[in-house]
């Protein structure tokens, strides 16, 4: 299902981001060839992880979707729209 899916991929992406960035500590933010890992794909997927989180909806609306496509939080529940 798409929202569950939405959402999975961009709190992974969050927690992917979090453990680099413990792991590496400050050498995973930096893009300078002398000092970054990978040539700087490490820092590039450390800032794509924070934007990814927006596109489709935060979060937060995904879940809003999830919860009214199982009808919780409303009276009648929500159908998912038709594909074209």
């Amino acid at each position: 299902e798409g929202p569950q899916l939405s959402y999975h991929r961009k709190m992974s992406g969050l927690r992917m981001g979090k453990a680099i960035l413990e792991v590496l500590g400050p050498y995973a933010l930096t893009n300078d060839p002398s000092w970054a890992p990978s040539e700087g794909h490490v820092e590039a997927h450390q800032r794509s992880s924070i934007v990814a989180i927006h596109p489709g909806g935060t979060a937060d609306i995904q879940k809003v979707i999830m919860a009214r496509r199982i009808g919780i939080g409303r009276a009648t529940r929500e159908q998912a729209g038709a594909l074209a």
